[in-house]
């Protein structure tokens, strides 16, 4: 649903809504407890030319996406790069890149 809750209102539905509950239902069967400790906003995670349904959809995905983020990509097999956010469109248009974090 990109777009569609505000920060304010995504965290009310973990914390009030049953997110929570369908979260640790989700993760459970991976030995998973998560903790909401902040809200990254509506786009968490980027925006990707198809579509990322396993961790080996990452692998070779070439990604603008610096710092920690991109070391943690690099840890899966995508290929963190670092692209003016000016660039973004023509990088994505052209093939540069795969995917952004934002």
């Amino acid at each position: 649903m990109p777009f569609d809750m505000t920060a304010t209102e995504q965290h009310a539905w973990f914390e009030y809504g049953g997110g929570q509950e369908l979260m640790d239902k989700v993760y459970a069967k991976h030995g998973i407890k998560s903790i909401i400790g902040g809200n990254t906003g509506n786009q968490m995670g980027g925006w990707f030319k198809k579509e990322i349904n396993t961790i080996e959809d990452l692998k070779g995905l070439k990604m603008r996406i610096p710092g920690f983020a991109g070391e943690i990509m690099a840890a899966v097999g995508a290929k963190p790069t670092n692209i003016p956010a000016g660039e973004l469109y023509t990088a994505l248009d052209r093939g540069t890149i795969d995917a952004s974090n934002g």
